[in-house]
Formats: structure tokens, C-alpha cells, sequence
């Protein structure tokens, strides 16, 4: 569904999608679809949403070249974060069996009372006045039936309100990647099947931004990425990146003495 932030928020339809998902076996020269969304227009947190923008592309640009993987990058900012092409964009996406997909958006999101049971966020697009369902843009990503599909929202999932968005004052600093690129992104990559959706907070809270360093749980997934590519092999886990990185948040918003707790839907198989 679409949702109007206009005139408190009214609700539209948009549409809604059947949810299928496929696994295969990996090939060479198959393709990483990645796909970034970052709403530069959200208040308050534009200087955030580019670090954010800036950190992903360029680990995300690594991990091509270390798994050997063919880019196929699409950035939707500024005035390209329109939901419509955002939305020709996904349609016309042409995704092979052993491909890997990945959707990342970092922006201001909320939630309604419509569907209490529906734990994901609502993707707020400010500039054109519209929020989109998470799940909806995971239900259709998966019907692409790529062998990996990976789905991260950073934003918040609190119900509507004209409360501020806080910003916490501790920076979490980034560490270096360090050895065992090709290893460890070959097992997360290639070795991988299945489908995994995160939302950066849960229903009812806020997701955090530091302008300096960008959103909070963006720069702990990145670094929990970096360290677990780092372990032995059998324990570079995709799992394992998730629980780090909700520690490495848990601490930074402990000290903050604010709540955000990240959830996901963790479908993946690892070889």
C-alpha cells in the first residue's frame, strides 16, 4: 500500500503482491542487483542519509569485487526517490536464478493502526508525500526468485506523531575490514541462498541518526559485517552479522539511554 503523509496521513491503496521465493545453485558471472534508496529530503537527517549512502556503496562496491560477482548498481536520491520510478524500476528489473538482490533504504519511516500485525515499517518519501509497506517491496523482490535476496530498511517504526526525531550524541567508529575479503564474502554470497528482511527498529520505536557518522544500526551492520568476515570460516554467518550488529547498537543506545531494537525474517540457507 501506498499511504499519503498528507493531510495527517491519509491512507491509498497502491497495490498488493503475491510472495513466492526460489532457490537455485550458483554460476559464474552471475549478477548483485543492488538497489539504494536514500531519502536526502528527510528533515533533520539529510547529513546522515549521505554518510549512510556513502558507507553502504563502498562496502557494497567491495564485495563485488571480491566475490567476482557483476554489479548492476541503481542509487535512487534526491529527486529520484520518487515511489513511481521507483516502482518502474523493480518491475523492469530482470533477475537470473543465481542472481543476488539487495534493497537498502535509509530514511524516515512510521507505522499506522490499520494492521497492528504487520511488524515492518512504512518507507516515507517525503519529497513526493507518500510511505510504502516494507513488506510489499520484500513481497515483490522475492517474487524476482533471485538465489539471494537481502532486504534492510533503516528508519523508524514508531506510530505517527509530531514528536522530534532524536539524535543520539555517541558516534560509532568505523573499524577497518582487514584479511579474509574473498573468503568470507565468497561464503556470505555465493554460498548463501534464501531470503533475509531487516527493519532497523521495531513497531513503536525510533530508528537513530548521527549526522557525523550516519544512522546508528547502518554503521553497526557494517561493522559487524567487516568483523565477522574476519572469523573462522564456519562461523561467517549471515546470522551471525545480524545478532553482532544488534550488540553493537544495543550498546551505543544503552549509553544514549534511548530503545532501538532491530527485527528480521532470516529464511537464509549457508553452505
Amino acid at each position: 500500500m501506498i499511504y499519503s503523509i498528507k493531510n495527517n496521513f491519509i491512507l491509498h491503496l497502491f497495490f498488493y503482491l503475491s510472495l513466492t521465493i526460489g532457490f537455485t545453485t550458483i554460476l559464474e558471472g552471475s549478477d548483485f542487483h543492488l538497489i539504494l534508496i536514500t531519502d536526502l529530503n528527510a528533515k533533520r537527517i539529510e547529513l546522515g542519509m549521505k554518510k549512510d549512502l556513502a558507507k553502504i556503496q563502498k562496502v557494497m562496491r567491495t564485495i563485488a569485487k571480491s566475490t567476482g560477482l557483476s554489479l548492476k548498481e541503481k542509487i535512487f536520491v534526491g529527486k529520484k526517490t520518487d515511489p513511481q520510478e521507483i516502482f518502474a524500476y523493480l518491475r523492469s528489473l530482470s533477475v537470473n536464478a543465481d542472481d543476488v538482490v539487495l534493497f537498502y533504504f535509509s530514511g524516515h519511516g512510521f507505522r499506522t493502526d490499520q494492521n497492528p500485525a504487520n511488524l515492518w515499517p512504512i518507507l516515507a518519501f517525503e519529497k513526493a508525500h507518500v510511505g510504502i509497506q516494507f513488506e510489499e517491496i520484500a513481497t515483490f523482490l522475492q517474487k524476482k526468485q533471485a538465489r539471494l535476496t537481502l532486504m534492510f530498511a533503516d528508519c523508524c517504526n514508531n506510530f505517527i506523531t509530531t514528536k522530534k526525531h532524536a539524535k543520539p550524541k555517541d558516534k560509532i567508529l568505523l573499524k577497518g575490514v582487514g584479511k579474509h575479503l574473498k573468503q568470507g564474502y565468497t561464503k556470505l554470497f555465493l554460498k548463501s541462498h534464501g531470503t533475509l528482511i531487516v527493519a532497523s527498529a521495531k513497531p513503536g520505536d525510533y530508528s537513530y541518526t548521527n549526522n557525523l557518522e550516519g544512522s546508528l544500526y547502518t554503521t553497526a551492520l557494517i561493522m559487524a559485517l567487516k568483523e565477522t568476515i574476519k572469523l573462522p570460516f564456519e562461523q561467517i554467518k549471515w546470522s551471525t552479522i545480524i545478532e553482532s550488529a544488534k550488540s553493537k547498537l544495543a550498546k551505543v543506545v544503552l549509553q544514549s539511554q534511548v530503545q532501538q531494537h532491530p527485527i528480521e525474517n532470516n529464511d537464509i540457507i549457508e553452505n
